[in-house]
Formats: structure tokens, C-alpha cells, sequence
């Protein structure tokens, strides 16, 4: 049996992010309409916040935030697809391009 790996981020200690993208908390995600899994967590301060699945996946695998003016891409375009080797963190303007192909 494969081992699953699992992080936390560092923003919010209640939940666990795996390499394949889920959180694992009392909460389960759900999809937004548009494919993205969105979640509402609860950050350190207690503050509930919603965010997609696969930005917070990529945050705490790479243990940073997103820089401003980047977007994580889905590199086979399946946005459901939220495992950590699926995501790439590309310029706003590179996004585009590959959304136009």
C-alpha cells in the first residue's frame, strides 16, 4: 500500500493538504461551477475564508505564497485535477496564452 503524503499550511493548522490536492478537514470541498474545487476554511485567527482547491494545494507544497501577478495552472487543463505535479505557477500573461490553445 502507497503511503499517501500529507502537509499542512502554514496559515491553517486545522487542515491537511495531500499531494493529490484534497483537504482533509470536517469540511469537504465542492466544485464552483466552472470545475475549480473550492473550500471554506478557517485560518489561524478563526477568520472563514474560501479558497480554490488547487492554490492552497500548490501554497502549502511549496511552502510560499502565490506571488502577485502569477496564477497556478493545471498543466492538463482538467481543473479537477489538484495533485501537487498537475500545478505550475505561471505568469498571469502565460496562463492566457495556454487557455488560447
Amino acid at each position: 500500500m502507497k503511503h499517501m503524503k500529507v502537509k499542512k499550511h502554514k496559515n491553517y493548522d486545522n487542515y491537511l493538504i495531500d499531494e493529490n490536492g484534497n483537504i482533509y478537514s470536517k469540511l469537504s470541498g465542492y466544485d464552483n461551477g466552472t470545475g475549480y474545487r473550492l473550500y471554506k476554511l478557517k485560518n489561524n485567527d478563526g477568520e472563514t475564508i474560501q479558497l480554490l482547491g488547487h492554490r492552497i494545494t500548490w501554497e502549502a507544497w511549496n511552502e510560499e505564497e502565490i506571488q502577485e501577478g502569477y496564477e497556478i495552472h493545471h498543466k492538463n487543463f482538467s481543473r479537477s485535477d489538484n495533485h501537487i505535479d498537475n500545478l505550475d505557477h505561471i505568469t498571469i500573461a502565460e496562463n492566457r496564452k495556454l487557455k488560447k490553445k
